[in-house]
């Protein structure tokens, strides 16, 4: 990507960055850093000379920084997209005996590492495991596959009645709709519902 800057005030203006970022997540626990794609020029009235531009798309970048440079080469690629995007930050040192460190800063957490190259042995690979992130990606998994369940089996759609209306307050909790198949009603209720606060099960009676 080209820069208007030379290098060292590219190297000056990272450096700058990184430490923004740094302290930015430090202080707020938030991802300052955003590559922009493209920009959107408006005007709140016609007449008016003042323009005001906003971002069309904001990419959250990965700030990496190590301390030397010359001898360590770090890159980074991915592998994924959407929410399984995953970002993989490559190091190689020129040689052995060589010391450095390096800071990753990602938009939840920002990671501080000591590299030492060697001989004899080679790390081929390094990650972490959250067992919080593990527990939250199966709670939602959980909800989804709740959610997708049918409330009951056996229905004919045409004997369902849609004749019913609900009144009264808005709680979070309050009831989608009702419908009944002759035999039994049906009371729908959101899906965020928490349910340990909701009493006994009431969709079916």
């Amino acid at each position: 990507m080209p820069s208007p800057r030379d290098a060292r005030q590219l190297e000056a203006r990272l450096i700058e960055l990184h430490r923004q970022v740094h302290n930015d997540f430090a202080e707020g626990r938030a991802n300052t850093l955003f590559l922009v794609v493209g920009f959107l020029r408006w005007k709140k009235k016609p007449e008016e000379e003042r323009s005001y531009r906003a971002p069309l798309l904001l990419i959250p970048v990965t700030a990496v920084a190590a301390g030397d440079t010359l001898r360590w080469i770090v890159g980074d690629t991915s592998s994924g997209s959407g929410t399984t995007r995953r970002v993989h930050i490559l190091v190689k040192p020129f040689s052995a005996g060589l010391r450095t460190n390096l800071v990753i800063t990602t938009d939840r957490r920002v990671y501080h590492l000591q590299l030492e190259s060697t001989r004899a042995t080679a790390m081929a690979a390094l990650s972490w495991t959250y067992p919080q992130d593990a527990l939250i990606a199966l709670q939602r998994s959980e909800a989804e596959a709740e959610a997708a369940m049918p409330v009951a089996t056996g229905l004919a759609i045409e004997n369902l009645r849609f004749g019913y209306r609900i009144d009264g307050d808005n709680p979070p909790w309050r009831p989608l709709r009702a419908f009944d198949d002759g035999r039994q009603t049906f009371i729908e209720f959101p899906p965020t519902i928490a349910r340990p606060h909701s009493g006994p099960d009431t969709r079916s009676s």
